[in-house]
């Protein structure tokens, strides 16, 4: 993010159809205090969206709460880079949000206070 708000280049290595399970870092803070005050406090969680986001379709999301036309560049495969991920939440206690779709609005707002501090 702060490349993008500075205007520079990107970098994807692969071909960008690589997937992640992208969470915004409040839910990750509700999902902790949920875990610390549930009856299960010494039961191992994973927080998750659900929702695998491939790195292309997060560049298109950028470009979109941005206003800026990204272009990434694309580098070799790094050695052990996981192609896949979606964390399981089998233990959910709590619903799942739209991973990176539904927080256009909060990455938006980063980007804008990134580009003031640069």
């Amino acid at each position: 993010a702060k490349r993008i708000a500075a205007g520079k280049d990107i970098t994807i290595y692969g071909d960008g159809s690589q997937t992640r399970d992208f969470v915004y870092a409040g839910d990750i803070a509700r999902g902790i205090c949920k875990a610390m005050t549930t009856e299960n406090v010494n039961t191992v969680y994973n927080l998750s969206t659900q929702t695998e986001t491939s790195l292309l379709d997060l560049v298109r999301i950028m470009s979109e709460v941005s206003g800026c036309e990204i272009t990434p560049k694309f580098g070799p495969v790094r050695d052990g880079d996981i192609y896949r991920y979606l964390a399981a939440s089998g233990k959910c206690i709590g619903e799942p949000h739209d991973g990176c779709q539904q927080y256009k609005q909060q990455v938006h707002q980063c980007v804008l206070a990134m580009q003031k501090l640069l």
